[in-house]
């Protein structure tokens, strides 16, 4: 899944970005802040868990659109899809976009 290969993990980091150099706001020294983000893609094998899924309802938004999906594990009654991307993302520059497929954990959370 990883774009480099399936050996290789990579980490993406914004470094310290400065609210008040960086992004503009100004305020005074002690109402500044600073974010940071990390963010690490390792790979996983998605051999036998991988498939395409092309969008073909014609009343849907993204008619045309192929997906990427894959499943490792289902959530009864909802779906079996663990992680979907829609390929369409490239095109319009987008970066990436993630769909969340919530697990029976976190459902019970809500319940409780």
């Amino acid at each position: 899944m990883c774009k480099l290969g399936d050996t290789s993990a990579y980490q993406m980091d914004t470094g310290h970005v400065d609210s008040h150099q960086v992004l503009g706001v100004n305020a005074p020294p002690t109402d500044r802040i600073t974010y940071r983000k990390v963010t690490t893609c390792s790979p996983i094998k998605t051999k036998g868990y991988a498939s395409e899924w092309n969008n073909t309802n014609p009343s849907a938004p993204t008619h045309g659109d192929t997906y990427d999906q894959i499943f490792f594990g289902e959530f009864p009654g909802l779906t079996n899809v663990t992680y979907e991307y829609n390929e369409h993302t490239l095109l319009e520059r987008t970066g990436y976009q993630l769909s969340y497929c919530p697990t029976l954990f976190d459902v019970l959370q809500f319940i409780r």
